[in-house]
């Protein structure tokens, strides 16, 4: 199970305590959004994780709960577009499966509880006013990169003998919306760390940042 599908399973326990209160106190059934990238056969495991993750907590779809899907790559709706649809419906709840996700819904300007499954920096986009108190309609996993990220680089630097070069460091980002790119800030952490020759002055132990934009996973 990779990252993602993981944050997928987890994130379904945060849904369900947004819906269960609401649609059990209603005896009715619960209708929920769920917005992603992809398509459903290319994200079949996430989406299966999702529906695993409900079922696991008494939520069947087609039975107790019903789900409106909307996927990025189906069909010519922009994002922006598929975030108003789901907006625009009398909905519970509505799953946000990463950060341009979360962002589309954030647009909207809907009241409705969402909640999100990989976002790197929620506070930092705006998504929530800070990790331990959420403080608005958003709520999910954080992969917390900007806490972690000295302290992977740390270990990198214990691991790798001095004199080795260029070994890779690649940065997945989600665009303009993050207000440091994560390869902005390895690269300045790195630098305080000696790890690139800029900061050494000489030959050493340097990393080769590399950025890299939305994409299928890497290998």
């Amino acid at each position: 199970m990779d990252r993602r599908t993981l944050l997928s399973a987890f994130g379904t326990s945060l849904l369900v305590a947004s819906i269960a209160a609401k649609a059990q106190r209603g005896g009715k059934v619960a209708r929920i959004g769920y917005l992603s990238t992809g398509t459903p056969t290319a994200n079949a495991a996430l989406h299966n994780a999702f529906i695993d993750g409900l079922r696991d907590r008494g939520w069947i779809e087609r039975q107790n709960i019903a789900i409106e899907y909307r996927w990025e790559n189906v069909g010519n709706s922009t994002l922006d577009a598929l975030a108003s649809e789901l907006a625009s419906l009398p909905l519970d709840a509505i799953f946000a499966a990463n950060t341009p996700m979360a962002l589309a819904m954030k647009r909207t300007g809907t009241t409705v509880p969402i909640v999100f499954a990989a976002v790197s920096e929620p506070v930092a986009i705006g998504l929530v006013d800070s990790l331990a108190r959420p403080g608005r309609n958003f709520t999910g996993l954080s992969t917390i990169n900007r806490e972690l990220m000295p302290k992977r680089l740390e270990v990198l630097k214990e691991a790798i003998p001095v004199g080795t070069h260029y070994p890779s460091v690649v940065a997945t980002t989600s665009g303009s919306d993050c207000r440091m790119s994560t390869a902005d800030r390895i690269s300045r952490s790195a630098y305080t760390r000696g790890l690139t020759r800029r900061s050494t002055g000489r030959a050493g132990t340097r990393l080769q940042l590399g950025e890299r934009r939305r994409g299928p996973p890497l290998a």
